[in-house]
């Protein structure tokens, strides 16, 4: 079944579909490749999650609002990370982690899982704090195999400036990024627009984090007219292999936007040579 995203703009659902296999999450799955799987995780106010660990499967948060705690322990050192807007978190294979909110701010999380997960893959084992709600049940606990190891959580925030500018001219900052995938941030200010460009191998996967904009994408080739598609908070938008594109923020506030798997393999994967292409050429 073709991904929704790489047919029209994907509105993120108003209803969880599923809570995570630790409780408390509630997860609103929007995107899933073979790659990896791209999902909206919210933790209600006032909740702690139980323990988990997850089985071949890494995990790339990104906190859009809300405000909260993460505990880790990768088998030798225990870490407790504030989650802030604007962090992002990089949770590799193995490492123990436990999530809870303040009394008053439920945690919004942008979530990638790489590659695809399942319940099979997550074990629930011994944390730092008492589980709550959902989570409080008693579970059945499984610590990672003898002998096991992981890699610590990684912590990257939004940097204030951006790391580069993309071919097109947007602005992108780095987020945590592995082997199967990643994330990045991009930004395009109010007024502006991108020049066309075309990916060589990759299917991108977008999604607005707020502003206004339009997307014009050349589905039917560079010789017909382009695709105007609408940017907006809540969005979620492909751009497959091979098509050219090109995108403006309409708004009086940047249009920011958070560009996932698979991991980007460098500039020589954009072509550039379709940068005469201009869908709001006066």
């Amino acid at each position: 079944m073709p991904d929704p995203a790489l047919e029209d703009p994907y509105r993120l659902p108003e209803e969880a579909d599923r809570t995570a296999p630790m409780g408390g999450w509630r997860i609103r799955r929007m995107h899933r490749t073979d790659g990896g799987e791209l999902t909206s995780a919210v933790l209600p106010r006032d909740r702690t999650t139980a323990t988990a660990w997850h089985d071949g499967v890494s995990e790339i948060w990104y906190v859009c609002a809300g405000a909260g705690q993460v505990w880790t322990h990768d088998g030798a050192a225990a870490r407790t990370v504030d989650l802030r807007p604007g962090r992002a978190l990089l949770l590799p294979p193995g490492l123990r982690h436990q999530a809870r909110s303040t009394a008053v701010d439920a945690v919004e999380l942008l979530l990638v899982v790489l590659p695809p997960g399942h319940t099979g893959r997550t074990h629930l084992t011994e944390g730092a704090w008492a589980p709550s709600g959902d989570a409080a049940q008693e579970p059945v606990l499984e610590d990672p195999p003898a002998g096991s190891s992981s890699a610590a959580v990684e912590v990257r925030d939004l940097p204030w400036t951006m790391d580069h500018a993309a071919p097109d001219g947007s602005e992108i900052r780095l987020l945590p990024t592995v082997a199967a995938g990643g994330l990045a941030h991009c930004v395009v200010h109010p007024g502006q627009r991108t020049r066309a460009v075309r990916h060589r191998t990759v299917t991108e996967l977008w999604y607005v984090l707020d502003g206004l904009g339009e997307l014009a994408r050349w589905d039917d080739g560079v010789d017909a007219v382009p695709r105007v598609l609408p940017l907006r908070s809540g969005t979620g938008i492909g751009i497959p292999v091979w098509t050219a594109f090109q995108f403006r923020c309409t708004g009086v506030d940047p249009l920011r936007l958070l560009l996932t798997m698979p991991q980007w393999p460098g500039p020589d994967e954009a072509d550039t040579t379709v940068g005469g292409l201009d869908a709001w050429r006066s």
